[in-house]
């Protein structure tokens, strides 16, 4: 009871991190390379490459390599989803080219908060539970080009900004996750702290995101 009461020891041990000087630009672009790089290869050999899902390199980098690597990463050592996210990679650059022939952005309704985001995140795993895409090469790809379109037609209408802050369902969910990693991003800079020591700095601002968290 003492230790726990002590907010002082708690807070140091809260407080406690080191910060980290690797090369943060040169692996910000080649994350960004890898991650354009990797969409590709999934959109490409879905459509052309063998039908039966084991032997597909599309489904085995995304079951595999994706949501069995880069998700558990994102907890067990650091968020590096927004460098190798190739969504928001597309999106910059077509939010920066639709600024450069004059087409503006409409403002986010802020009445629907993060909502989309907790619809969005239902919807994914609706189509993983009742629809064969870990086992159809085919149909993973087209959900993956139907979920780049979507999501440069997004950043074209309000922002990239707002889209991935808080309509973009797997933004959210690796920003969440990093929340519990050792490894994180602190002005620009990345920081050792100890794990799931972001977490008191966590604030759920309302309902919307009270519910994506328990739909995760």
């Amino acid at each position: 009871a003492s230790f726990v009461t002590d907010r002082r020891l708690i807070d140091a041990v809260h407080g406690w991190s080191r910060a980290l000087s690797p090369p943060v630009r040169p692996l910000r672009a080649l994350g960004r390379l890898v991650g354009l790089a990797g969409l590709a290869t999934l959109l490409v050999v879905g459509w052309v490459g063998p039908v039966t899902g084991v032997r597909n390199l599309a489904v085995l980098l995304v079951w595999v390599v994706w949501w069995g690597g880069v998700v558990a990463a994102a907890y067990l050592v650091g968020n590096a989803w927004p460098a190798l996210d190739p969504f928001r990679t597309l999106a910059g650059g077509v939010r920066w080219a639709a600024d450069r022939v004059g087409v503006g952005t409409l403002a986010y309704p802020d009445r629907l908060g993060a909502w989309p985001s907790v619809a969005g995140l239902l919807a994914l795993v609706w189509i993983e539970v009742t629809s064969p895409l870990a086992d159809d090469p085919r149909l993973l790809a087209t959900v993956l080009a139907t979920y780049t379109v979507v999501t440069l037609g997004g950043a074209v209408v309000v922002g990239a900004d707002d889209w991935f802050d808080r309509v973009d369902p797997l933004a959210r969910m690796f920003r969440l996750y990093g929340r519990l990693a050792p490894v994180g991003v602190d002005g620009g800079r990345l920081r050792l702290r100890l794990p799931g020591g972001a977490l008191p700095d966590t604030v759920l601002d309302g309902r919307d995101d009270v519910a994506f968290v328990v739909a995760l």
